[in-house]
């Protein structure tokens, strides 16, 4: 793909999921409402609060240093960039290479680290319990995450997102025990980070525009981490680089694109119904387990043991 084409469906694939991050997210919750059995808000309704809160200027107290204006900001860039390395509906964007799952990783635990940041800034006691509890799942959750990084580098021979993806969809990684491990762990992590209560945290003193790029980085999140389930275990669809008519494939990978949302996003609320009823106090206990999974499929790798 030249590099006006990898340029172009870069600034597409951004595009694309600043719009369709806060439907996502409204979806996901309306849907999580309903198979509790509750009515929730229709899935368009994020986009309103959004709409309605970027026009506000935020009010900061007088006391409040420069971190609480450059928090908001800091946060929404690192999950746009995280969400915009994941491909979506074609391969060969401009940021491609950079697509490592350690980078990715890094950016996971950088904005967890701004989120954390912005709880303590606050000053208060609730703010400061929210961040203990975020940077105490994250004791657990990053092994975690990096233990599944291990896990797939070591099943497709590199930590490139490009590379385990490709490893998957033809054939050389193959349906293994230990790549079921990785999903069940990674399913897990991704649940405490969007979907339980520590993930789902936004600062309690931020408001007008300030609220609006939390709320859009939370939206972004859950995107990047939806995305990536996709990329590694469903890694299909996508329209190839090497074209030199991307009208004509493009939109057959933004229609699979749309379609593996779907599936993992209703898998993922399935997911999060159970989570729901799990007291804030089990969250480690699924941490553990989820830690457990993927160095267990770690050392199953190391034993060589395979299922065919």
């Amino acid at each position: 793909m030249s590099l006006l084409l990898a340029l172009l469906a870069q600034l597409l694939h951004w595009a694309l999921i600043l719009l369709a991050a806060p439907l996502l997210a409204g979806g996901a919750r309306w849907l999580r409402l309903r198979l509790a059995g509750r009515r929730g808000a229709p899935p368009w309704q994020e986009w309103h609060d959004l709409r309605r809160l970027v026009v506000k200027q935020p009010n900061l107290p007088e006391d409040a240093s420069a971190l609480s204006r450059i928090l908001p900001y800091a946060s929404f860039a690192t999950a746009l960039a995280a969400a915009g390395l994941v491909p979506a509906f074609t391969t060969g964007m401009l940021l491609a290479p950079l697509a490592d799952l350690v980078l990715l990783a890094g950016l996971v635990g950088l904005g967890r680290a701004f989120l954390a940041l912005a709880g303590l800034e606050a000053g208060r006691a609730q703010g400061g319990l929210a961040a203990s509890r975020l940077l105490a799942d994250a004791v657990l959750a990053g092994p975690a995450l990096l233990a599944v990084v291990l896990v797939l580098s070591m099943l497709a021979g590199g930590t490139g997102l490009a590379t385990v993806a490709a490893g998957v969809r033809d054939g050389g990684v193959g349906l293994q025990l230990p790549l079921l491990l990785c999903l069940g762990a990674l399913l897990a992590v991704a649940q405490v980070e969007c979907g339980a209560e520590t993930g789902a945290m936004l600062p309690a003193e931020a408001s007008g525009r300030h609220l609006a790029l939390w709320s859009l980085a939370r939206d972004l999140w859950l995107l990047f981490w939806l995305d990536l389930l996709a990329a590694v275990f469903l890694p299909f669809g996508l329209a190839p680089e090497a074209v030199e008519t991307p009208w004509l494939t493009w939109p057959l990978g933004l229609l699979a694109w749309a379609a593996k949302l779907l599936v993992v996003g209703a898998v993922f609320a399935l997911a999060g119904v159970l989570v729901a009823g799990m007291r804030r106090q089990r969250l480690p206990e699924m941490l553990g387990a989820a830690l457990l999974l993927a160095v267990l499929g770690a050392v199953l790798l190391f034993l060589g043991a395979r299922v065919a």
